[in-house]
């Protein structure tokens, strides 16, 4: 597992956007602009008992996540992704909970440009 303390791996997401910082950023900021709706579409699908809603959701953000160096975030979306796919029922309120939790982190770190080395 990657370090949790970073929610961000900006050498990942800069290695994804071929050293092309300004891309980098742009993909984060709008990272950070789809991730309260993506917790709003989950957390809906989930109050719905919508397994498929879910799934889609829950895969939609994974590769979202994966593009961007969320690493934190893609690993826990992977552990959904394949508990959904083993057995399709809904979230444990510890695993919805941690999901929202990281989110939550994901979007706070972008927002506030902590991914970025300190130089």
């Amino acid at each position: 597992m990657h370090n949790s303390s970073l929610p961000i791996d900006w050498n990942n997401c800069l290695q994804r956007c071929n050293n092309n910082a300004a891309l980098a950023r742009d993909l984060l900021d709008m990272l950070a602009k789809e991730l309260p709706r993506n917790k709003a579409a989950i957390l809906k699908a989930h109050k719905n008992r919508s397994i498929t809603e879910m799934q889609q959701n829950i895969h939609k953000l994974h590769g979202a996540c994966a593009c961007c160096g969320a690493n934190t975030l893609q690993e826990l979306l992977a552990k959904i992704e394949q508990e959904l796919q083993n057995k399709p029922s809904p979230l444990s309120q510890g695993t919805l909970q941690s999901l929202i939790q990281e989110i939550d982190r994901t979007t706070e770190a972008i927002l506030k440009g902590t991914y970025l080395p300190t130089t």
